[in-house]
């Protein structure tokens, strides 16, 4: 008994050949278990849609792999743009921007732009800008702004500005602002302000 099936269809295809899209479904006892669109332009140029079992409305989706899963049935206005960005359980609100920015779980409102920003794991409206910003883990509101500002650990309500800024785990409520600023760990509530400050 046949359960699993593969289609296929192509359209759109300018007389150039400058446009082709590829449309593919793939079921698993009659339910359709993914839709993936890749569109390939002239020039070396495509957009690959891969939309997994996520589910919800008003979605944007491009990259390979980009809110791939999502256990959160109901998350809405979504935007993952890059491989892998925001694949697993990307919540409402949330930006994930890069490759695999937002990767593994992005809270409601939080935001990752840039590569492996926010990867591993982003809590309700924190903000990752940067590559590797807040990588690791970020608390519930924690900022992280330059190049792996913020990397390995922000706790809650933690700051960091600056490249390599907060680097290496930030304890809640710290504010490391400036290149290397606080990079080897901060305590609660702990200013570093200026180059390499509180290092």
């Amino acid at each position: 008994q046949g359960t699993q099936g593969t289609q296929g269809t192509q359209g759109i295809q300018g007389d150039d050949g400058s446009l082709t899209a590829n449309l593919q479904q793939v079921t698993t006892n009659g339910n359709v278990t993914t839709n993936t669109c890749e569109f390939v332009a002239a020039n070396d140029v495509s957009i690959h849609l891969s939309n997994g079992i996520s589910i919800g409305s008003s979605n944007v989706i491009i990259g390979q792999n980009a809110g791939f899963t999502s256990s959160l049935t109901n998350s809405i206005q979504r935007v993952a743009i890059g491989t892998q960005a925001g694949k697993t359980n990307q919540n409402s609100y949330t930006v994930a921007i890069g490759f695999a920015s937002g990767e593994t779980g992005q809270g409601i409102n939080a935001v990752a732009i840039g590569s492996q920003a926010g990867r591993g794991s982003q809590n309700n409206y924190s903000v990752a800008i940067g590559s590797g910003a807040g990588q690791v883990s970020q608390g519930r509101s924690a900022v992280a702004i330059g190049d792996q500002a913020g990397e390995d650990s922000q706790a809650d309500y933690a700051i960091a500005i600056g490249n390599h800024a907060g680097t290496n785990v930030q304890a809640t409520y710290t504010v490391a602002i400036g290149n290397q600023a606080g990079e080897n760990y901060q305590k609660t509530q702990a200013v570093a302000i200026g180059s390499k400050a509180g290092e």
